[in-house]
């Protein structure tokens, strides 16, 4: 969901930084040439936002609430905020727990 929201900001004008980006490429055998990754280690250096995208969710029985907020970090005031629930499908439950399943497409309805 940040991933869209992004998206939504740049195609509106707005200037959008992608923290998740190293100063190079790294090589993982069996993954290939990464440039972006969560480890702290690899990451570019401090990085001077006046937003960023924050989110949560809750696993139920039979779906996930997602909830995401753009918050001002000047005055930590809610810019927006978004809220929806996602069935839970095989496809959902790879992205949670991480095993082997059917791989996530853009083609995977997500409600």
């Amino acid at each position: 969901m940040a991933e869209a929201l992004g998206a939504e900001i740049f195609r509106q004008g707005g200037r959008v930084t992608d923290i998740r980006s190293g100063d190079a490429f790294m090589v993982q055998p069996q993954k290939g040439e990464l440039v972006l990754s969560r480890d702290a280690g690899y990451l570019a250096g401090d990085v001077h936002a006046g937003a960023v995208v924050a989110g949560t969710y809750g696993v139920g029985a039979t779906s996930v609430a997602v909830t995401i907020r753009l918050i001002d970090l000047t005055n930590h005031r809610l810019l927006s905020i978004a809220m929806t629930e996602i069935a839970r499908t095989p496809t959902i439950d790879v992205l949670l727990h991480g095993t082997s399943g059917p791989v996530p497409t853009a083609y995977d309805r997500l409600y």
